[in-house]
């Protein structure tokens, strides 16, 4: 009964009033987490979502605990309790802050607090919060910050790991849930599109590490990709970047939302599926468009620096 009453609300609540409330929802987890750290050495964190999917364990855990770290004294260590295959990966970021709890322990861990996400989709981002983050990580991982912005990413969907289809909470992923049957086809038509001075990256994250894809995304001036969570790497993208999105159901607009909050372009190439074809000649010139409107073709790029005068450089993640 309460889970009804509490969608009845939520449907007759307008968006906008939404996403204040869960804002103010968040900024009042921030300081009770931090009031906590002020009078614990350790506090067990438990994420309010699911976090074991990549673009969840991006925005609803890395994010928010990164600024629940970035304020709260050194001396505090942050409990976690394994989370599915990117455990591993919060530890890489936060190796001195945060520490994986396989069973509860109430004489290390006296207090625990509930982390809020921070999903664009639900809940307003500024610039500052996402750009501290990128700045964080590159630190942490010791990426040097590209040179320029030269790179056209095409994000093909692969079919999941097993943990995804055996061991996660919410089984699938990857193309399992969405694909284009065409990918290939559709990846020769972006490689022979790519304009002069830019390269193009047919891009297996997947089968990519962690600092591989922030830095791959850091150059990128043109992010093409169905809807999915590969597009949570544009919170490593530069402003002035175009994000084109393959969608079925742009009303899931959590790239769009989250392009703005970076400060790039962002447009939708609709579909009627989950799993369709795409029609490579209406989106050959649909992409030429694209092209146009970020100024790839003018000469004059619209992207932060200007991509270097190169021949096309082709770069295929299969096979490294």
């Amino acid at each position: 009964m309460n889970t009804q009453i509490t969608g009845m609300v939520k449907r007759a609540t307008p968006e906008a009033v939404l996403r204040r409330a869960r804002r103010v929802r968040l900024t009042w987890n921030r300081y009770r987490i931090r009031h906590l750290a002020r009078r614990h050495n350790s506090v067990l964190i438990r994420p309010a979502n699911r976090v074991e999917h990549y673009f969840h364990f991006v925005f609803d855990l890395v994010l928010p605990l990164w600024h629940v770290i970035a304020s709260t004294p050194h001396t505090t260590t942050f409990g976690l309790r394994p989370f599915g295959i990117f455990t591993d990966r919060v530890i890489q970021l936060f190796p001195r802050r945060v520490a994986i709890v396989e069973t509860d322990s109430p004489d290390s861990y006296p207090t625990d607090a509930v982390l809020q996400g921070m999903n664009p989709h639900f809940v307003p981002l500024s610039h500052a919060e996402v750009a501290s983050l990128k700045t964080y990580v590159f630190r942490a991982l010791n990426i040097v910050p590209a040179a320029r912005q030269d790179t056209i990413i095409l994000v093909e969907r692969l079919p999941p790991d097993p943990y995804f289809v055996h061991a996660a909470q919410k089984k699938g992923a990857g193309a399992s849930r969405r694909s284009i049957p065409n990918h290939q086809e559709l990846a020769a038509l972006v490689k022979k599109s790519v304009p002069h001075g830019f390269r193009f990256v047919n891009a297996q994250l997947e089968r990519m590490t962690f600092a591989e894809q922030v830095k791959l995304f850091d150059r990128a001036a043109v992010v093409i990709g169905q809807h999915g969570a590969g597009l949570g790497n544009v919170a490593w993208v530069r402003q002035g970047a175009h994000i084109y999105e393959i969608s079925h159901a742009p009303e899931l607009d959590h790239f769009r939302r989250l392009a703005r909050v970076v400060g790039c372009t962002h447009a939708f190439y609709r579909t009627t599926d989950r799993h369709q074809a795409i029609d490579v000649e209406d989106f050959a010139v649909r992409l030429v468009g694209e092209y146009r409107k970020c100024r790839l073709l003018s000469g004059k790029s619209g992207i932060s620096q200007s991509a270097v005068r190169m021949e096309p450089a082709l770069y295929d993640f299969r096979t490294g």
